[in-house]
């Protein structure tokens, strides 16, 4: 296989071997050469060898829905982790589903993916009920989990974790149910 990577990643992954003429024996992991790769939940990429060998060149369709679930997940750990109850994916708050809500703060955590309007309405109706309406506005892991920590810390809830380790976390817990519900379905 590719010269310093495990086989099973290479045989698991890169598809198409005879298609792409590609001898495999005689590729370098820091080769340019494109090849079809395949996660394990099935959606199909291209990329250079040497960027899903020596970057962090994972599955786009994997990567945007765990970026998607990312704020639920942090606002679930740093809740769950100071004894907090947290509701996901509820109506129970403003009648519209929201993100994420945890009835001590009295408190909306909404991802990045909503519309414009949607959000507008979301955050009408939080006003009108008291309720705090926090827009998780980035898409970067690191910035999603300093503003969510702010949101604690605004509510005297002081978390000192790093965010490495929490999103590292995230990820672990987002794919072990991805491969649980992918072997139920």
């Amino acid at each position: 296989m590719i010269s310093g990577i495990p086989k099973m990643l290479c045989a698991k992954e890169i598809e198409n071997w005879v298609s792409s003429k590609i001898d495999p024996t005689k590729i370098l992991r820091t080769a340019y050469n494109r090849a079809w790769w395949k996660c394990e939940f099935g959606h199909s990429w291209n990329a250079p060898i040497c960027d899903r060998t020596l970057g962090d060149c994972s599955c786009k369709e994997c990567e945007s829905e765990f970026i998607a679930s990312l704020p639920q997940l942090l606002t679930m750990y740093y809740a769950r982790e100071n004894n907090l109850n947290v509701v996901l994916r509820t109506t129970d708050a403003i009648g519209l589903p929201v993100d994420a809500y945890i009835p001590y703060f009295n408190l909306v955590v909404d991802g990045f993916e909503h519309s414009r309007k949607i959000k507008a309405v979301k955050k009408s109706l939080c006003n009108q009920n008291g309720i705090t309406y926090c827009e998780i506005n980035s898409k970067d892991p690191f910035a999603m989990a300093a503003q969510i920590k702010t949101l604690f810390r605004k509510n005297h809830v002081y978390i000192t974790s790093e965010n490495e380790n929490d999103i590292r976390f995230c990820r672990n817990l987002f794919f072990s149910v991805k491969r649980k519900n992918a072997r139920t379905s």
